[in-house]
């Protein structure tokens, strides 16, 4: 794999040249074909790494040094989750640090507790029947298209209450943004969906519903109402997290269990 179009650090005289690996994350050698399995050889070598692409950083291939990282915040700082580093926007909860985390969070929190989604199992199951009963007599589906991107974003879209009609442009928008390899497309659909997000912020501020999205925009930290740039922050982290990585976790999750006959007669069982 050629990574010549990507510029790479020094590495800085601290770093031990044993340690120093060729990764890049966002195009993993053999990920095209298994990206999980890509991963994975990263355990193959030392439990702690660095790597001279996207600015240069480390990474922990352990689950419990990972833990350690989460859970201590002096050091291990969450300000920065972006790769390569980035000081545009913070992306709230995600980056902020305990106790300010808390409050962020506490904005949130509410409309994920037991007893509401208890409230709406009856719905979200009527939900994944129907999807699967519209290709169960074909016997097949393409698990993405035909399930994942639409089962957790249907619900997502109604937490929100925004309408059906604009989640193809949504879901385009955010694929382009993570996974667009061209630049310009990936700022074109940045462009447009802070755009989007924009005019719903402003209906939200003028008329507050009993939605996420509402909670959010005309919602209190620390004592005080949110900065514009706070409100951004949590937006965007909602609307990926709603239209991004549940949908990928499932898919992960059902390759497993293709790949895995004892766990897939577990979990009918």
């Amino acid at each position: 794999m050629s990574h010549s179009a990507v510029p790479l650090v020094p590495v800085p005289d601290h770093v031990p040249p044993e340690l120093v690996v060729d990764w890049d994350f966002s195009k993993p050698s053999g990920g095209e074909a298994d990206i999980v399995g890509a991963w994975k050889r990263l355990h193959d070598g030392p439990d702690i790494i660095w790597t001279p692409y996207n600015g240069g950083h480390w990474i922990l291939t352990r689950a419990e040094d990972i833990e350690f990282a989460q859970r201590n915040h002096d050091p291990f700082s969450m300000r920065e989750i972006t790769l390569p580093a980035s000081t545009t926007m913070q992306i709230l909860p995600l980056s902020a640090d305990p106790p300010e985390h808390a409050d962020y969070r506490a904005l949130i929190n509410r409309f994920f507790a037991p007893k509401v989604i208890r409230d709406m199992e009856g719905e979200i199951r009527e939900l994944a029947v129907s999807l699967i009963e519209s290709f169960r007599e074909k016997g097949r589906c393409e698990f993405m298209a035909d399930f994942a991107m639409k089962f957790p974003i249907t619900i997502f879209m109604r937490l929100v209450n925004l309408p059906l009609t604009d989640l193809d442009d949504l879901l385009a928008w955010t694929e382009a943004s993570v996974r667009a390899n061209d630049p310009e497309r990936r700022e074109w659909s940045q462009r447009m969906l802070f755009g989007y997000l924009e005019s719903i912020i402003r209906e939200r501020q003028k008329e507050p519903g009993t939605d996420l999205i509402s909670a959010i925009v005309n919602g209190t930290v620390f004592g005080r109402p949110l900065t514009e740039q706070e409100i951004r922050g949590m937006m965007v982290n909602v609307i990926f997290g709603g239209l991004d990585t549940v949908a990928s976790t499932m898919g992960f999750a059902v390759l497993y269990l293709a790949r895995n006959a004892a766990h897939r007669r577990q979990l009918a069982e």
